[in-house]
């Protein structure tokens, strides 16, 4: 029997991998074991939400040796050769903070030498062949000598611990797959520093991304779509009235859903909240509407100094499987549901430097993207807007589905705009599906089944 071991240590690689069709269907097209393995306190909430009799759970604390200080040396490096917007941006926000001519001398070098260093593959190359010397390469192999897999199937290629996967099953030719996480892992975790030996991408932007940023071989490259989404083209999983019930809500009322940026990016989501409150007030929004607040489950926003009236919803969704690990934080079935139907139930979706477009653009969502400190005026290595010009919101308000509101003006024009006809824009959002999500055809995790089965039959 073929063993096949998975490595996942984020919370999107659990929506992502685990909560799609991909894996049974490996199983029952080779009969292969599915080892997952996961961080120590990850391991009852995936027996729990995702087991079956195929699937087998195990966990690996890498902490100690992602922090040792070898690792971060190359971790940060490879963010000192690539170039993207957001690692510009990422730089000027250390000068500023740090202040002084130093920090200004060393922002001027440091972004001389990538943007110098990054138009040649053989910095790359050599980057990686120094980081593979030099790194360690046999932590899991007491995990390895137990399990024995053939293939090995990485979450998320620009993790931590992850890597520690590729590098240690390299040593003992062990074939890899691996997947790209999230839409912005190509132009804000540095360099890949292991390259498998194919790799799943849910875009031909992210495609794209990994041949310009890190000089990946197209032909290693497939795009199979995003497979979180798809059981999400069969509509919601409750009815209207049972969705507004359990928010406490009349039906009547008409939605909409606000994603704020959290404290990790932004300390004046509470204002943009207010300032929505006020608008309500003064009749500058209709008085029918609701808004649902969203926190990012791995950095909420601080609301401790909005009072919500009836039109605010506020809620904290994901599991937390450690106390306070906000970082650590995944959602369960349930959560996932409840997130599509918030998404499908919605007039209009509101976000600050989040992914959640790419929901709102499944169900053709009218969308804003926050781009302003509340009534602050702030510089742009202080603002938001630092955030929004990341090269993946950037590239999804190119597609010309969403609109950037840089005042609060603005804001209130585009929502009463969308709200008189939601079509506003629809092109653009298409567009972005073609972008960004390949094609909404609920296969996405059949694709990756396919590609998995090739190599595990091979092996």
């Amino acid at each position: 029997m073929k063993t096949i071991l998975v490595s996942a240590y984020h919370g999107w690689v659990f929506r992502n991998l685990l909560g799609s069709s991909a894996l049974q269907r490996v199983h029952d097209q080779t009969g292969a074991q599915i080892i997952v393995c996961v961080p120590p306190d990850k391991v009852v909430f995936t027996q729990q939400v995702y087991g079956a009799q195929w699937l087998k759970v195990v966990s690996f604390d890498a902490s100690s040796i992602i922090a040792a200080r070898a690792n971060k040396f190359w971790y940060r490096l490879g963010f000192l050769i690539q170039n993207s917007q957001y690692a510009r941006d990422q730089r000027l926000e250390r000068c500023v903070r740090t202040g002084g001519i130093i920090a200004r001398l060393n922002y001027l070098m440091v972004n001389t030498f990538a943007a110098i260093v990054s138009k040649f593959s053989a910095s790359v190359y050599l980057y990686r062949a120094l980081d593979n010397v030099f790194s360690p390469a046999h932590f899991i192999d007491t995990l390895l000598d137990a399990h024995k897999p053939d293939l090995v199937l990485i979450g998320d290629i620009f993790g931590e611990t992850d890597i520690l996967f590729m590098r240690n099953a390299r040593t003992r030719r062990i074939a890899m797959i691996g997947m790209v996480r999230s839409w912005d892992n190509t132009t804000t975790k540095g360099i890949l520093r292991m390259v498998p030996d194919a790799i799943i991408a849910n875009s031909a932007t992210i495609k794209h991304e990994l041949e310009v940023f890190h000089y990946i071989a197209p032909k290693l490259v497939a795009v199979v779509g995003l497979p979180q989404f798809d059981t999400w083209i069969s509509g919601p999983t409750v009815s209207r009235d049972d969705f507004f019930t359990a928010l406490g809500v009349d039906s009547n009322r008409r939605m909409i859903l606000f994603a704020p940026a959290g404290q990790v990016l932004s300390d004046t989501d509470w204002q943009i909240c207010q300032l929505l409150k006020d608008a309500i007030a003064q009749g500058k929004l209709p008085d029918d509407i609701v808004i649902l607040v969203r926190n990012h489950p791995q950095h909420p926003a601080d609301f401790s100094r909005f009072i919500p009236n009836e039109h605010f919803v506020i809620e904290l969704p994901g599991t937390r499987t450690t106390a306070a690990d906000y970082k650590g934080a995944t959602l369960n079935l349930h959560e996932n549901d409840h997130l599509r139907n918030s998404v499908y139930y919605s007039e209009i979706v509101i976000y600050v430097a989040t992914s959640i477009g790419l929901d709102a653009t499944v169900y053709d969502k009218p969308q804003i993207i926050v781009s302003f400190d509340g009534w602050e005026t702030r510089s742009i290595v202080q603002s938001v807007q630092r955030h929004n010009r990341e090269d993946c919101l950037q590239s999804m308000v190119a597609s010309g589905g969403t609109r950037v509101a840089e005042t609060i003006d603005e804001l209130l024009d585009a929502m009463n705009a969308y709200l008189k006809d939601p079509s506003i824009d629809h092109a653009g959002r298409s567009q972005a599906i073609q972008d960004h999500m390949h094609i909404l055809d609920g296969k996405a995790g059949e694709r990756i089944s396919r590609i998995v089965v090739d190599y595990i039959n091979q092996s």
